[in-house]
């Protein structure tokens, strides 16, 4: 299993202990069945933005009008361009990057989808060509999944395969994913997907797919 070390040479007291805590956690994460996958996700999310963000390339980023809209609602109100630390270090990307990782790592390979919804690997790969079903591509060797947002425990999510009807637009599965799973006034502040599953009605849901 991977064991991670951390250089804390020049850092301050405060910075280097959080460093080591961070260190500890991943290394703790890689040794336990159950957060294993969801750490080797994390990492590589985390390993592609700094990669991305080396050398010349490490260059202040602008932020958008969205995101300037979601910091704002953070009481963050800084308008110049941002490092990409800054950038990371912001809780609207700090968030999405823990949905995203969450998401990926528990996301299942298309076999396993299908067995659970009780139908053929073909029928969800008919699905998944007819838009009503979402997937990702595991970040760590490529393989096509599904995401369990889209599954009760006795199947498929109730109304769903309907439901992704009303899209309209070509929303990434991590938008799909948060709306689905984050409190929504639509349906009364719960989830939608909790809504699904206690039986409500999917009204309220297609309204909020219709937006997507």
């Amino acid at each position: 299993m991977p064991v991670f070390k951390v250089q804390t040479e020049g850092l301050g007291d405060e910075e280097a202990a959080a460093l080591v805590a961070d260190i500890e956690a991943l290394n703790a994460a890689f040794v336990d069945d159950a957060r294993r996958d969801l750490a080797s996700i994390a990492l590589r999310l985390v390993a592609d933005i700094v990669r991305g963000q080396s050398g010349e390339d490490a260059k202040p980023m602008t932020l958008t009008a969205e995101e300037r809209e979601n910091l704002a609602g953070f009481g963050v109100t800084q308008l110049e361009p941002m490092t990409a630390a800054e950038k990371l270090a912001s809780s609207p990307v700090q968030d999405g990057l823990k949905s995203r990782a969450e998401m990926l790592a528990t996301a299942v390979p298309l076999e396993e989808a299908a067995e659970h919804m009780g139908c053929s690997v073909e029928a969800v790969q008919q699905r998944i060509a007819r838009g009503t079903l979402v997937t990702v591509e595991r970040p760590t060797d490529g393989v096509v999944t599904v995401p369990v947002f889209q599954l009760a425990q006795d199947g498929e999510l109730p109304h769903w395969e309907r439901l992704m009807e009303y899209v309209r637009g070509k929303p990434s599965a991590l938008t799909v994913h948060r709306m689905m799973t984050l409190p929504q006034d639509e349906t009364d502040g719960m989830p939608p997907r909790d809504w699904l599953i206690a039986g409500g009605a999917p009204g309220p849901v297609a309204v909020l797919m219709a937006g997507l």
